[in-house]
């Protein structure tokens, strides 16, 4: 699904628009801060991001956001590989 890091880091974003109407702010803010940090590599960040979404509790949230964050972690993990 996501041939790159940028379009993960985007869709990071939408997710964390999304927590933040959830009333989920510290992790739609530790989101957008992993996002939008300075790293070195784009590894580096692919796993922050991936570090960060791994501290949500996703079965806490309904199915679509669940499976996003599933799906944003795979593919941090798929990139980093391939980097």
């Amino acid at each position: 699904m996501y041939t790159n890091a940028e379009e993960v880091f985007q869709s990071a974003l939408d997710l964390s628009d999304e927590l933040g109407r959830k009333g989920v702010i510290a992790e739609a803010q530790e989101i957008r801060e992993v996002v939008r940090a300075f790293w070195t590599s784009s590894t580096e960040a692919l796993g922050e991001l991936r570090a960060a979404l791994g501290k949500i509790n996703g079965d806490a949230f309904p199915q679509d956001i669940h499976d996003k964050i599933t799906e944003l972690q795979n593919a941090c993990t798929k990139l980093m590989r391939l980097s």
